[in-house]
């Protein structure tokens, strides 16, 4: 199906069972809007969404506050409404529990004025803006999603929660972005050239395993947040530049390893081993990194680990849960 505005519209909420669907809206990603002249020295500071003027159709206003569409001037000086180009959107809610969609779209993959709900199905998308998008609380329980092409990965204005699936995704700007970001479940992917995880509030880790290959350039961190973070479980490595590095907090229960590493290239092994030289992570970012965030169930206080990134080598002593805190650009 191709078409020259939104895929596939509904005007209250949506539900996806099943099918197969592949969607051109709007040309395609590659008929996005350009967002560099947004990103003046990469995303900028914690509480603000990529540090920017957020993207099409988010040009002013807080989280949670979109408008519907864009307009343009025409000759005779009137405003007349931008044709929406998204793949799947719903202005009420949207939930996908199976079926298969490949989307190709100027604007966001799948969108939501109100919440996306997945908990099965396999979404792949190319987007020129955001691959998923809700103005209210994105929530992925179960099924695959992979993001060749976005601006920000996925957004939820209110909420991104990652309880299960499987998520790989590439991003010119964030690879998650919300005001507040949990990670009970799932495996997740992310490569990201601004912030690998961005929340405007709290950033929970409870279980899952997520892996981040961050940005390169200093004005963004593979994490950032701006009140708290904190890990109880799962796993988690985050590669990214040095600049903006950051540590989850003294609340957490599960112990988290900061390094600055020096600059190390794509695809070097990131490994973690325990005292004994027993192998407890093993990871490659795809991007050249500067520092190193890893956390796992196996580190304890009291414990002492060796890192391996690229070539350099650190052992640490955990004296406390958490090892090296570092420090974000503008906090």
């Amino acid at each position: 199906m191709a078409s020259s505005g939104d895929g596939i519209s509904a005007s209250g909420n949506m539900t996806l069972l099943d099918g197969t669907y592949t969607i051109t809206a709007g040309g395609g990603s590659e008929n996005g809007e350009d967002h560099q002249e947004e990103r003046p020295g990469g995303s900028g500071g914690p509480g603000e969404p990529g540090g920017m003027l957020p993207s099409g159709e988010r040009p002013q206003g807080e989280p949670g506050e979109k408008l519907q569409e864009e307009s343009e001037t025409t000759d005779e000086g009137e405003a007349s409404e931008t044709a929406s180009t998204k793949g799947i959107k719903a202005n009420g809610s949207l939930a996908i529990s199976g079926g298969t969609y490949t989307i190709y779209a100027a604007d966001d993959g799948f969108h939501s004025n109100s919440d996306i709900a997945i908990s099965g199905g396999t979404l792949t998308i190319a987007s020129g803006d955001d691959g998923i998008h809700a103005d209210g609380q994105v929530t992925v329980s179960d099924g695959t999603i992979v993001i060749s092409e976005s601006y920000e990965g996925i957004e939820g204005s209110e909420k991104v929660l990652i309880a299960g699936g499987r998520i790989t995704l590439t991003s010119d700007d964030d690879g998650l972005n919300s005001a507040v970001v949990e990670i009970s479940g799932g495996h997740t992917e992310i490569d990201a050239e601004g912030d690998g995880i961005d929340s405007n509030g709290t950033f929970t880790v409870s279980g899952g395993e997520t892996y981040v290959s961050g940005p390169a350039g200093d004005g963004d961190g593979a994490l950032d947040y701006e009140t708290d973070a904190v890990i109880t479980g799962g796993i988690l490595i985050a590669a990214g530049s040095s600049g903006m590095t950051v540590n989850f907090g003294e609340k957490s229960t599960q112990g988290s390893i900061l390094l600055n590493t020096g600059s190390q290239e794509a695809g070097t092994d990131i490994v973690l081993t325990d005292a004994s030289g027993t192998e407890l992570l093993s990871w490659q970012s795809s991007k050249s990194y500067a520092s190193v965030v890893i956390s796992c169930p196996e580190i304890v206080q009291g414990e002492s680990y060796t890192i391996k990134a690229g070539t350099s080598e650190t052992t640490v002593t955990m004296d406390s849960l958490i090892y090296g805190a570092g420090k974000s650009m503008g906090r």
